[in-house]
């Protein structure tokens, strides 16, 4: 059996009480929403480059981001810069006035290739940039040794959740990131992305959004 461990390592809010509140049992998403845009920066999305896409089919649908070069190495003779990953994503988003969402579900899929007692780490952090409130973070780690695809699902773990400001045109802001940690206990590389070093791999990221009326 493979050693796949995916730990919940914290979703956390200390939010301002303005912006944060239960989540709701249920909701009804805005009838017609649209994905307007999509800007990024950071050393796992080469601005320009074509190294991230985003789709979204609707209001209950989740956010798929998807990445060519998030894909972090570590080991023996590979500079520690290259550890980890990280990109800075704004996905504009059109709703209708009245609805406000939060991002309550975060998952992350692609390949992983860990030497020894390595660890990976996947991390989304969702705030709302210039508004008040403290990010919510998701985040989850891998065991090595593994080499295969992985899976991570990253519910919201607590009661409360940052809600966007109640207006419209606010974008989804979400900062990602893989890092890898241990690598030298192993005799090899350990990386994220595709079957060998350096090698381009679309690795996934899908976030939920749950929406409520103002």
């Amino acid at each position: 059996m493979s050693k796949l461990t995916s730990l919940l390592l914290f979703a956390t809010i200390l939010a301002s009480p303005a912006l944060s509140s239960p989540i709701p049992q249920t909701s009804t998403p805005p009838s017609t929403v649209s994905l307007l845009g999509l800007n990024y920066s950071g050393t796992g999305c080469v601005v320009g480059g074509g190294s991230v896409s985003a789709s979204w089919a609707s209001a209950s649908s989740p956010i798929i981001i998807t990445h060519q070069r998030m894909n972090p190495k570590a080991g023996p003779g590979v500079s520690f810069a290259e550890n980890r990953k990280f990109c800075q994503l704004y996905v504009d988003i059109g709703y209708p006035t009245g609805y406000q969402y939060a991002v309550v579900d975060v998952k992350w899929s692609g390949f992983v290739h860990l030497e020894g007692t390595a660890t990976g780490t996947v991390t989304a952090v969702n705030q709302f940039s210039g508004f008040p409130g403290t990010p919510i973070s998701f985040t989850s780690a891998l065991a090595g040794p593994l080499n295969q695809n992985f899976n991570v699902d990253v519910p919201a773990a607590e009661p409360l959740v940052i809600w966007s400001p109640c207006q419209t045109g606010i974008p989804v802001d979400v900062t990602n990131e893989i890092k890898i940690g241990g690598a030298s206990a192993g005799p090899g590389a350990s990386y994220f992305g595709g079957s060998t070093i350096g090698a381009d791999y679309a690795s996934q990221l899908k976030v939920e959004l749950r929406w409520r009326q103002c």
